[in-house]
């Protein structure tokens, strides 16, 4: 993702069903991405991260705390906390 211009990416499909249509914001760790979801026919949003070059278990690691925010705050019940339905590394 380091580089791109704000849209560059649209139009790529993620795990064969995750269309992107446009950036919804970036920032250090990554971009979230307003997708197209082609399988339930609907708009997602999409989380796109930069795992650090490291070793392969650093990178698991940041795989799962970006993960666990979402899922953690839908159980407990908070206003407009956004559900993680799937992680997936592209």
């Amino acid at each position: 993702m380091t580089g791109e211009t704000p849209d560059q990416g649209a139009g790529r499909v993620i795990n064969g069903r995750h269309r992107l249509l446009r950036t919804r914001d970036a920032g250090g760790t990554g971009r979230l991405w307003l997708a197209y979801e082609e399988e339930l026919a609907c708009e997602v949003s999409v989380k796109g991260i930069v795992l650090p070059d490291a070793p392969a278990d650093a990178a698991e690691t940041a795989q799962g705390r970006a993960a666990r925010p979402g899922t953690r705050y839908a159980c407990a019940g908070i206003p407009h906390a956004a559900t993680v339905h799937d992680v997936v590394v592209h």
